[in-house]
Order: C-alpha cells, then structure tokens, then sequence
C-alpha cells in the first residue's frame, strides 16, 4: 500500500558497480526522452550543444516525440509541470522495528508535505541517490525544497545503510571543480557558449557515479530557504560533526540540520547550520552522555 500511495521502492538487488566505465546510466544520460516530451528544464545535461541551428542560435522548437536523430534544436520547451518537491529518504536495510519506523515515519511526511516522496535507500548510497533524481525528472519537480534522510549515523557520518555499512561523510562533498562547474547547464547555455560546455562535460564524465548524482541533485536545491535534515544520531557530534555542518552546508547551499546526540523521542541536540556559518555548539556536545553510558564513544547508534 505504501508503494501505490507515496512511492516506496523495494529494495534493489544490485550491488555497487565495479568500475566507474561499467555504472548504469544516470539520470542525466536517460533523460532525452523527458527533455523532448515534458520540457524539463532539469533535464537537459545529457543534450550536446550545437553553436547555430540555420545560422542562429536558436532553430525550431523540436516537436513532441521527435526522435533524437532527426533536426533538433537546442531551443528548451516549455515546461509542461512545475513544482517543488520534498524527499524523505529511510534506510530499508534496516532489519529492526526501527527500520519500519522509519519507513512508516518517511511516509507519513511525505503524504503531509507538498510534492512529498518516501524513497528507500536500497544497498549503496549511489543507488540512493539516484531514485532520488529519477524522482525529481519522472515528476516533473521543478525544485527541492527540503530532503529528510533517516537512518543510524555516527559522528561526522549520515545516511548509514546498515546492510553494506555505506554513509553519506564529509568527504563526499570534496569534489573538485565544483565551484565553476558544479551545476547543470541548460539547452540556452550549451548553445550560446558550446565550448565552455565541452569543458563541462568533460569535467562531469571525470567524476564518480557518485559525484555525478550529487552535482545533480545539487542542482535543484532551491537555495538558502532549502532544508536538508539529517535523522541520524549524533551526525553533527564532535569535531567530526562539526566539520560534516560545514561542508555539507557548503555543498548544499542550503540550512543543514543534524543532531549532537542519540536520537530518542524528544530529538536531543538537534543543530542547524547555514553556509558561510560557523558551528556555535560545542564539540563536547553529546559525547559526555555518551561516554559515561558505554564507556566509550560508539561507532554506530
């Protein structure tokens, strides 16, 4: 009932692909089809851009269903739907009553937001976040207001799949060339500036899978008034932590949320961050509660 009414995917059985040449194709390159029929404008990395089209820079509009081998222009198409979406992403390897509940919890935001979708995780973080996008260009989401992911985490650590033990970490939003490159240009840049988008291009196929999918996602983060929570204990805990708020605030462009404790009903330390801010919680925050519990820091919560 879940999968008919918000979207919930079952788990996907692949693994991680072996080389970076042998991933499945990305959202960008299956995209064509969409950019002609529905006019995303999200859509339009995978289209090469040609300098003039009948001695301008702009030709005829492509019509509905044309095939990619006839005359195409890079003229965009008017978008057919506009909206902006919501994601609340849960670890469905999680074999305990947590993981179910975060799977019910994920939905029922979903069904309370607007443009709401419950997305699960699957084995890798790749694959993640690559439903993720596929949802943003098989909607026709014009933007993403706010992605929730719910999962166990550690300090300086999100998004832990539990089966495979793969994270989202601070290290993930290391990607460089980002700062000139880091977007997705559309049919009207690729046609007014076709070799800066030969130097784009080249620079997108350098990046791992991974790389790929979060440049894109990042793409449609609508800005500063973006949220991205991260449901995971104690994320933004430590030195660790500290530095996971930064470079995720950085990457995202956006307010980041977190949390310096052990999540439980009452959702303690929970901390936001937006870019350019520095962290005004201690990097002692959490770690004493914890300690005096366990008698150490624990890796996983």
């Amino acid at each position: 009932m879940l999968k008919l009414l918000y979207g919930v995917h079952e788990d996907d059985i692949v693994s991680r692909p072996p080389q970076h040449t042998t991933r499945p194709l990305s959202w960008a390159q299956s995209a064509l089809a969409l950019q002609q029929t529905a006019g995303n404008r999200a859509t339009s990395a995978l289209l090469r851009a040609r300098a003039t089209v009948d001695g301008t820079p702009n030709g005829p509009k492509v019509s509905a269903g044309q095939s990619a081998g006839g005359a195409m222009s890079p003229s965009p198409i008017p978008v057919v739907q506009r909206q902006a979406c919501n994601f609340y992403v849960y670890d469905s390897t999680e074999p305990t009553f947590l993981g179910t509940s975060w799977k019910v919890g994920a939905a029922m935001w979903a069904t309370g937001a607007r443009g709401g979708h419950a997305i699960a995780s699957s084995h890798t973080i790749e694959y993640m976040l690559k439903r993720i996008v596929d949802t943003v260009a098989n909607e026709g989401c014009d933007s993403v207001e706010e992605i929730q992911f719910w999962s166990h985490g550690s300090a300086g650590n999100a998004m832990n799949i539990a089966k495979t033990g793969d994270e989202i970490t601070a290290a993930d939003f290391e990607i460089p060339g980002l700062e000139e490159f880091g977007y997705i240009p559309t049919l009207t840049m690729m046609a007014a500036d076709p070799r800066r988008y030969e130097k784009w291009k080249a620079w997108f196929d350098s990046l791992t899978w991974r790389q790929q999918l979060l440049v894109e996602l990042r793409s449609y983060i609508s800005g500063t008034g973006a949220e991205i929570y991260y449901r995971s204990c104690s994320a933004f805990q430590g030195k660790k932590g500290q530095e996971f708020a930064r470079k995720s605030a950085a990457f995202w462009r956006s307010e980041v949320i977190g949390h310096t404790k052990i999540i439980g009903l009452t959702q303690p330390g929970r901390r936001s961050l937006k870019p350019g801010q520095e962290p005004q919680w201690s990097e002692s925050e959490g770690t004493e509660t914890e300690m005096k519990k366990r008698g150490k820091t624990p890796k996983k919560y």
